[in-house]
């Protein structure tokens, strides 16, 4: 269990990174966030109230990609549970693949943006759950939310120290993969979405460790019983 914990905690890290850097790309090139919906909700109202009709659109459509991107998440994890499949390994591959391509050929253009909302999307909506808590690897809010309720915990004796671990380890990975997008996006500029589709590679090939060692061999296990 503690191999797989690790494991666990390796591949949802890899994701947060992943998502953080991206975002950051995204908010250093284009300044509209790429995954933070609340905040984009709020700028496009704030832009309606002031008839600023090209940042309202412009943000609209960004919320759109990225809920397009869900959409998408919703069909494949119907089940609204992430299983650890050749399905998910493909899934997490495609993301790379399609963020690879379209580096080359779009980085430059205004509408890579709404392409990487949508893999942001697709990201954020696959129903991952470790320790009994939904991850969203794409913003910190709920990973902050569980660090602070956690904390918390502490004074009545209630807080569980794993969560806590898990809850910081990833904030950190976070802050890493903004500082590695800055330092980056100044050697590379957008190229450096290359870096990001690398990041869905690994996460492909660790789903698949995790698949061969804990779930195929629990399901042959199965099967001989």
């Amino acid at each position: 269990m503690k191999s797989y914990n690790k494991k666990m905690s390796l591949w949802i890290s890899t994701l947060t990174f992943t998502g953080a850097y991206m975002n950051s790309m995204a908010l250093m090139k284009y300044s509209i966030p790429v995954s933070h919906v609340t905040g984009n909700w709020n700028l496009s109202v704030q832009g309606l109230a002031n008839f600023n009709l090209y940042n309202v659109l412009s943000l609209f459509d960004v919320i759109l990609s990225f809920f397009f991107g869900t959409v998408i998440s919703g069909i494949v994890f119907s089940n609204k549970k992430f299983i650890f499949n050749k399905i998910s390994e493909n899934y997490l591959k495609g993301l790379g693949i399609a963020l690879f391509i379209t580096t080359m050929a779009l980085s430059e253009e205004n509408s890579f943006m709404y392409i990487v909302a949508i893999i942001t999307g697709m990201q954020n909506g696959m129903f991952i759950t470790y320790r009994n808590v939904t991850c969203r690897t794409t913003h910190l809010t709920g990973l902050t939310t569980e660090l602070g309720t956690q904390i918390g915990m502490i004074v009545n004796g209630k807080a569980d120290f794993d969560r806590i671990r898990f809850a910081v380890v990833n904030i950190l990975m976070a802050v890493l993969g903004i500082v590695l997008s800055v330092k980056i996006y100044g050697i590379f500029g957008m190229k450096g979405f290359y870096f990001a589709s690398f990041g869905y590679f690994f996460s492909s090939y660790i789903c698949k460790k995790i698949r061969i060692k804990y779930f195929d061999q629990w399901r042959e296990s199965q099967r001989e019983v």
